[in-house]
C-alpha cells in the first residue's frame, strides 16, 4: 500500500523537500518506490527452508527451484517472478517449467519452477522479480548440478533390547556370508574391497555393528559412495538373542530397512513381513544399479545355514 505525507506546499514552507520525493497531481508527496530483492535457492522439500544456491539432482529426476524468499520492502502488492535458464550442458534440450499462479488462492506457484535434467552437468538459472510499480530487482543466480547416481546407503533399524540383527549388502554375483571372497559387506566383513585398490569410494563400509545392548532404536548402516553397475542383494540376519542366551524368554523383533541415494529415500520404508526369530534370515530385496530398482526376494524367512552361512553363531 502507498504511503503518503502532507501536501507539498505546506511541507516546503516548513522543511526542505527530501531528495527523491515526488509530488503527485493531487498535491500529495509520494515516497519513492524501492526495487524488490530476488532470492533464489534450490528447493529442499516441504517444511524445509531452502538455503542452497548449488543443489544436486540425479539425471532424470525433477529439480525444483525456490524463489519464495524474495521480498519487497515496500510491500506494494504481489511480485512477479521471471526465471531464465542461462546455460545448460552441451546437447541439453531441457526447458524450465514455470507454473502459473492461481488467482483463487494466495499461493504463488511461479516462485517454484522446475525442470528435469536430460544431461549430466551444470544448469545455471537466473531469477529477477519485479513489483507493481515497475521496480525490478538485481538478478539472483542458482546452479543445479545433475550427477550420476551415487552415495548409496542402506539402514537397518529395530527397537528390541537384547536382540542382535545384522545387515548384509551383497555385491553383483556375490554370495551371502562370503567372508573369503569379500562379496558380502556385514559385521564380519565390514569394509571389503570391491573395486579399484587405489580408491576407497567403490568399497562399502558398515557404519556400525550393534548388538542390541542398551536402549533402542538400534541402527546399522552400510554406505557405498560409488556403486558399480549391477545387482545387489539386501539381507537381514537375526544373529543373536542375548536375553534368551542369558536364560530369559525368547524374543522376536520387527525391523525396517531404508534405502537412500544422495541422501534421499528412493522407496518406502521396507518392513519385515512378520516378527523375526533368532537364527532366521530374510532376503529382503535385490537392488539394480544405476536404475535403482528394488525387486522383492520374497516375504518368507529362511535359515542361516540354507544360505551357505556357517552354523548359527559360530565362526566355523
Amino acid at each position: 500500500m502507498k504511503r503518503f505525507v502532507a501536501s507539498c506546499l505546506p511541507l516546503l514552507l516548513a522543511v526542505p523537500l527530501m531528495m527523491g520525493t515526488q509530488c503527485s497531481e493531487s498535491g500529495l508527496q509520494q515516497v519513492p518506490n524501492r526495487a524488490p530483492v530476488a532470492v533464489a535457492f534450490v528447493w529442499e522439500g516441504a517444511g524445509i527452508e531452502s538455503t542452497k544456491r548449488l543443489g544436486y539432482v540425479l539425471e532424470g529426476d525433477t529439480a525444483t527451484l525456490d524463489g519464495s524468499q524474495s521480498f519487497d520492502e515496500d510491500a506494494r502488492g504481489t511480485m512477479t517472478f521471471d526465471w531464465t535458464l542461462l546455460s545448460s550442458p552441451e546437447g541439453s534440450t531441457v526447458l524450465l517449467e514455470v507454473p502459473e499462479d492461481d488467482p483463487a488462492t494466495d499461493d504463488v506457484e511461479s516462485a517454484f519452477p522446475y525442470f528435469v535434467p536430460d544431461m549430466l552437468g551444470t544448469y545455471r538459472i537466473e531469477l529477477v522479480v519485479s513489483d507493481t510499480r515497475e521496480g525490478v530487482s538485481n538478478p539472483a543466480i542458482v546452479n543445479v548440478q545433475a550427477v550420476p547416481p551415487s552415495q548409496l546407503s542402506v539402514t537397518l533399524e529395530w527397537d528390541v533390547s537384547g536382540v542382535d540383527l545384522d545387515l548384509h549388502l551383497v555385491r553383483d554375483g556375490g554370495a551371502y556370508f562370503d567372508r573369503a571372497g569379500g562379496s558380502d559387506c556385514f559385521s564380519w566383513s565390514p569394509n571389503p574391497d570391491w573395486g579399484d585398490p587405489t580408491s576407497a569410494e567403490d568399497n562399502p563400509v558398515l557404519d556400525r555393528d550393534l548388538d542390541g545392548e542398551g536402549q533402542g532404536p538400534f541402527r546399522e548402516t552400510i554406505l557405498l559412495p560409488e556403486p558399480a553397475d549391477g545387482t545387489y542383494a539386501l539381507y537381514i540376519h537375526y544373529y543373536a538373542d542375548h536375553v534368551a542366551m542369558d536364560g530369559g524368554n525368547d524374543q522376536v523383533a520387527d525391523a525396517t530397512i531404508d534405502v537412500k541415494v544422495l541422501g534421499r529415500t528412493i522407496t518406502e520404508t521396507i518392513a519385515t513381513p512378520a516378527p523375526m526369530q533368532a537364527g532366521q534370515v530374510w532376503a529382503v530385496r535385490e537392488l539394480t544399479w544405476p536404475a535403482q530398482g528394488l525387486i522383492s526376494l520374497g516375504d518368507t524367512y529362511t535359515s542361516h545355514g540354507a544360505l551357505n552361512g556357517p552354523d548359527y553363531n559360530t565362526d566355523e
